[in-house]
């Protein structure tokens, strides 16, 4: 059998639709706590630019003028729709707005005046041009041998329209997401806020090409239709943005602050819980210590475990009143620990430590970050991160466990890491927890990290002891 132009468009085609079908999905099973709204619009563009490609399959399969005119209509119409909600998409990532929902992205763009103005010239364009199209038909049926079937044609006041959709796209868009990266101190999520819209307007550039001016009488570039080249290029082009979108929202998801924008507050527009009421969890750490309040935040504390009890439930007493008093609570450990398993279901955030890389490593979960347990320096910029992203709002630390790195990194190691980490939380803001196992060490070893902590506490079979509070 002899393979034909028809063949090859339509195995483009399909290959395409399998890429975004992939894409959407992958963005669909991704977590974050992060840019919800954003999530939503990235998978509806997925799905819009799947109904582009299944009307191009469409038009071609029956190759009849009302199938042909379906498709350049509606699958025109779907692409400006995509324009719409990248840009609503823009708006998403730049308005802090943690409470998933269109009505509350559009009232928190409407709430100034300027985004206003913008969003309703920009959304007015791009409807203008939806429905010329739609009334004027500005487009005909050109034959494209050896192609069976014929490519449309624009006439060149649609061309500039569309033209103008594209720039007003990319200056549009562009300007929101450098307002946006200059909110962010992560220089990954920064990196990844200019990716984005890079790699849209690639996408923008790659369909106006190929599907307006490719097979149009102002800019013929071949005897054959090449537009499934185009949704063949821009499909790998989502599915980039799906990766650099995981990415800065998992980012932005661990690192951001649990406080809420003031003026969203003031108009309603935040999703938190209404204040927690004190619970009766509240303060138990800090009075089993016989502090009064305001005495035990800012203090950095030595616990030394006995590893056969259960021990995880006071270092769960100190991130919950932490977290009571609306802490961004911060733990270093390994996955599976009595440690981790205690605090997973909570709202603190975990520095996991692993063999398998080498380096800062984003996770599946939106609360975890893999860090190497062994490289004491990536540690501490981890930790410097932390403390550089909101240099305001408190923070609670708990640190599992010295004796690890005692064992894998020695004694020396250990302090000269520990005392670094110690200087770079010595803020009031910072309230910390370290711990470490108790008869692991000689005690000349154990007399040497016990030095460094001014607060020094201990669990075994005999309960909670303080043996020092400064």
């Amino acid at each position: 059998m002899t393979f034909t132009y028809t063949n090859l468009d339509e195995t483009v085609e399909v290959i395409a639709l399998i890429v975004t079908a992939i894409s959407g999905y992958y963005m669909y099973r991704q977590g974050t706590t992060s840019y919800n709204d954003a999530k939503n619009l990235i998978i509806a563009v997925h799905v819009l630019f799947g109904a582009v490609i299944a009307f191009e399959l469409f038009g071609t399969t029956f190759a009849t003028q009302s199938a042909l005119q379906t498709y350049v209509i509606f699958g025109t119409c779907l692409i400006l729709l995509c324009v719409e909600l990248l840009t609503m998409l823009a708006w998403s990532v730049y308005l802090p707005i943690r409470k998933s929902g269109f009505s509350y992205l559009m009232a928190a763009i409407y709430q100034v005046r300027t985004n206003f103005l913008a969003f309703t010239i920009g959304t007015a364009y791009i409807a203008f041009v939806g429905i010329y199209l739609i009334v004027a038909r500005p487009f005909t049926f050109q034959p494209t041998p050896p192609s069976p079937y014929p490519s449309e044609q624009f006439s060149p006041i649609f061309l500039a329209l569309l033209f103008g959709v594209l720039v007003l796209f990319m200056g549009y868009t562009s300007t929101i997401f450098v307002s946006a990266r200059r909110k962010s101190n992560l220089v990954n999520v920064k990196r990844a806020l200019l990716l984005l819209p890079l790699a849209w307007i690639g996408i923008g550039i790659d369909l106006l090409v190929f599907n307006s001016f490719s097979s149009s009488s102002v800019a013929p570039i071949a005897d054959f239709d090449i537009s499934p080249f185009g949704y063949f290029i821009a499909a790998f082009g989502l599915a980039a943005t799906s990766t650099i979108f995981r990415r800065a929202s998992l980012l932005a998801g661990f690192f951001e602050s649990r406080k809420e924008e003031p003026d969203l507050v003031e108009n309603g527009l935040s999703n938190s819980p209404l204040p927690q009421s004190k619970s009766s969890v509240e303060g138990q750490f800090s009075k089993k210590l016989g502090l009064k309040e305001g005495e035990f935040a800012g203090r950095k504390f030595l616990l030394e475990v006995d590893s056969s009890t259960s021990y995880e439930k006071i270092v769960n007493d100190f991130a919950n009143e932490l977290l009571t008093k609306d802490y961004s609570v911060f733990v270093f450990t390994a996955r599976g620990s009595p440690i981790y398993n205690a605090l997973r279901t909570s709202q603190a955030r975990f520095y996991l430590l692993s063999s398998t890389v080498s380096y800062t490593t984003v996770s599946n979960v939106p609360t975890e970050v893999l860090v190497p347990q062994n490289d004491p320096a990536v540690l501490l910029d981890a930790l410097q991160k932390t403390l550089e992203t909101d240099p305001i709002s408190p923070i609670g630390l708990v640190f599992d466990n010295i004796s690890d790195f005692i064992l894998t990194l020695r004694l020396e190691t250990t302090y000269k890491f520990l005392k670094k980490m110690l200087e770079a939380v010595d803020s009031d803001r910072v309230t910390a927890i370290f711990l470490m196992t108790s008869g692991a060490h000689e005690v000349k070893e154990t007399s040497l990290i016990k030095s460094l902590f001014a607060n020094q506490l201990k669990f075994g079979a005999r309960g909670f002891e303080t043996t020092r509070l400064a």
